[in-house]
């Protein structure tokens, strides 16, 4: 049950990246370096959905994988909101 639910959160957050990229490029202002940031990021994200969770099988009392791979979901996220802010 939590390895579905961390999927799904997971398979959200790379929809929530592309949206930014989306947005981002569709913006009538320059910001090549930071679409390269986003699709990196993006990139990465979709190499842990398809890498980590599927190596890696995370139990019910497993709280560390759980956590890391939440961790994994929110320093993008910060990261992102960051340049957002300070790249204006």
């Amino acid at each position: 049950m939590k390895e579905k639910l961390l999927k799904f959160f997971y398979s959200g957050f790379i929809v929530l990246l592309i949206g930014l990229l989306g947005g981002r490029i569709s913006g009538n202002y320059s910001t090549s370096v930071l679409n390269i940031i986003y699709l990196v990021i993006i990139i990465l994200a979709i190499i842990g959905y398809f890498g980590y969770l599927k190596l890696q099988e995370i139990k019910v009392d497993d709280r560390t994988a759980i956590n890391k791979t939440i961790l994994q979901i929110i320093i993008p996220i910060v990261v992102l909101l960051l340049f957002n802010n300070f790249y204006h």
